[in-house]
């Protein structure tokens, strides 16, 4: 870890600042990082992920999964990083709610500890474990749950939030800088940085329809940017750019 942080502030330093006609990055916070690290401001162009265009165009169903409602939703690596035990930590007080987890199993040692902790808090029959679920499977989860939860300690750029606000969800995310370049506290999801705040959160969805409804339309009209013609526009200028000079 010193040896990399060494090479980044000398070698990788000089690389992108000298060598690199541009730096892409994905969001502003990103951005912020690397000029925070020295790299020069103006070199970096950001080119955010894009959403497949399945979730753009998938047309809505109940399916299988109304059964479970109402569910808050979590997809993503089971592994420690993704802090799902405090999203199940956190259900304890919310009744009549219930918590979906579907990702692949990365860190077997957490799976079970995570299994533990829904028997110990009593949790079992409103905690459900769907493994890897994928495709239209993954937007018919999305499209039933009351809204899209992740509490990690550390992300990058998560594709499962932008492919929830695709789908028109709310989005309720721990309060880490990456994610405020995305989420817009009250307006189109909710930073949460303890119980209290997640419980009313989760309230404020489960009665307030038009709340669900503003939501809903500004998330939709926020993606659509994010499909990949236009991010693929974007790229083509950055590199047209580049061959100019």
């Amino acid at each position: 870890r010193i040896i990399k942080r060494v090479y980044h502030k000398t070698i990788g330093k000089f690389f992108l600042n000298h060598v690199a006609d541009r730096i892409i990055s994905l969001n502003e916070w990103e951005k912020e990082q690397l000029v925070k690290e020295g790299i020069m401001k103006e070199k970096i162009v950001i080119v955010p992920n894009g959403v497949d265009e399945l979730a753009y165009i998938l047309p809505k169903r109940r399916g299988k999964y109304a059964k479970y409602e109402p569910y808050l939703l979590f997809i993503g690596r089971i592994n420690k990083v993704k802090n799902i035990d405090l999203a199940v930590r956190y259900l304890k007080g919310l009744n009549g709610v219930n918590l979906i987890i579907v990702g692949p199993l990365q860190d077997r040692k957490y799976y079970q500890y995570l299994k533990k902790l829904v028997s110990d808090l009593g949790l079992v029959g409103k905690i459900f474990f769907f493994g890897e679920i994928h495709n239209k499977e993954k937007y018919e989860l999305i499209d039933n749950a009351l809204a899209l939860v992740l509490l990690s300690y550390n992300e990058a750029e998560p594709i499962v939030i932008k492919e929830a606000m695709v789908r028109g969800k709310p989005v309720i995310v721990s309060n880490i800088a990456v994610f405020k370049h995305l989420i817009e506290n009250g307006k189109n999801g909710f930073i949460v940085s303890n119980q209290r705040d997640f419980e009313k959160a989760v309230k404020l969805l489960l009665t307030n329809n038009v709340l669900r409804s503003q939501i809903s339309k500004f998330n939709k009209k926020k993606a659509t940017s994010w499909r990949w013609q236009f991010i693929a526009e974007i790229t083509i200028k950055v590199y047209r750019e580049v061959m100019k000079q």
